[in-house]
């Protein structure tokens, strides 16, 4: 899923994705990707409940970074952003 400047809000279930925005946010409810997962943005927030357990590699420039420590997850779950803030949970 790719936009320039709209708000992506996803709720699915994937072996892999990709969610990218220039400048708008990034919103994953109960998203369940049993492999690997890349969100990219720009200018936006990043936020979101997986029910899969991950790797987490985040960064923001300027934005505040919450993400799990990973506990059983094998897949790599790469979040980054310029200029946003960073917010996922894990529910198993």
């Amino acid at each position: 899923v790719n936009t320039s400047t709209g708000k992506i809000r996803i709720n699915a279930k994937c072996e892999n994705a990709y969610l990218g925005t220039s400048t708008g946010r990034v919103i994953m409810t109960n998203l369940i990707a049993s492999g690997d997962l890349k969100v990219d943005t720009s200018t936006g927030d990043v936020e979101g409940n997986l029910l899969t357990s991950k790797i987490f590699v985040a960064s923001s420039d300027t934005g505040k970074i919450k993400v799990p420590q990973p506990t059983n997850g094998n897949n790599i779950c790469e979040i980054s952003t310029d200029t946003g803030d960073i917010i996922i949970t894990v529910n198993e």
